[in-house]
């Protein structure tokens, strides 16, 4: 009888779910082991491919991004050619400006088609660092992470998820990040404006590419409707420096 009480306890310990808290220092220190990311300029080349519907809308199947952040600096830099226009984006704090094929000098028209409008530049950085700085993002302040860990699937394979919501001034959308049981490295991510509606998209993350001092980041990126599961597009990260 000892015997099986012991076994089942050991059991019991081995399937217990990490705090929240810990699961996410653990992908951290996974990730981003010497804190890199906060402390230092890194540069991110990636290439973007669209699936064939979208980029039939957008007029282009390619786009190459090179992004180069500092965020102890403040100061976040951005170029990318998408068919025939190449976009440029330049911010120090919340003073941003823009070039559109090496002008300057942009019109309304192509200020909105491009999204180039002053009061969405910003948007940028903080979509691109969204989007390369997971987990290290869930450091910042407004980030409410729920304390229960759950475990769930993610494109087949089992996966502990972690759920993330914002204070109003930060975020409105719902997020799950889905970590590794056993590495803790991120397997992908999900989103949602309305939960009760399966809206949003969900991402699921392939391989490595790794940067200077252990920095860690996923090189593939394969996004998803969740209401039907449609491919939107793919983001292959070329290097990290």
């Amino acid at each position: 009888m000892l015997l099986l009480l012991a076994a089942n306890a050991a059991q019991a310990e081995s399937t217990a779910l990490p705090t929240a808290g810990d699961l996410l220092e653990r992908s951290l220190a996974y990730h981003d082991p010497e804190n890199v990311w906060s402390s230092q300029p890194i540069e991110i080349t990636a290439e973007v491919r669209l699936a064939e519907r979208l980029a039939s809308e957008r007029g282009y199947a390619i786009r190459t991004d090179h992004i180069r952040v500092d965020i102890a600096a403040g100061n976040f830099w951005y170029r990318s050619k998408k068919g025939p226009d190449r976009i440029e984006i330049a911010g120090s704090g919340e003073t941003f400006s823009a070039r559109l094929n090496g002008s300057w000098d942009i019109d309304e028209e192509d200020r909105q088609e491009h999204r180039l409008a002053a009061d969405q530049l910003s948007g940028w950085r903080d979509y691109f660092t969204y989007l390369y700085g997971m987990p290290m993002k869930l450091r910042d302040p407004g980030t409410r992470l729920d304390p229960a860990v759950t475990r769930t699937e993610l494109d087949g394979r089992e996966v502990l998820a972690l759920r993330v919501t914002y204070s109003p001034e930060v975020g409105k959308d719902t997020w799950y990040f889905y970590v590794d049981p056993q590495s803790f490295a991120l397997a992908g991510c999900r989103f949602f404006h309305d939960e009760s509606e399966n809206d949003g998209e969900y991402i699921v993350f392939e391989g490595e590419v790794h940067g200077p001092h252990g920095l860690r980041l996923p090189k593939l990126r394969h996004w998803y409707m969740n209401r039907d599961g449609e491919y939107i597009a793919t983001d292959d990260v070329i290097s990290i420096e």
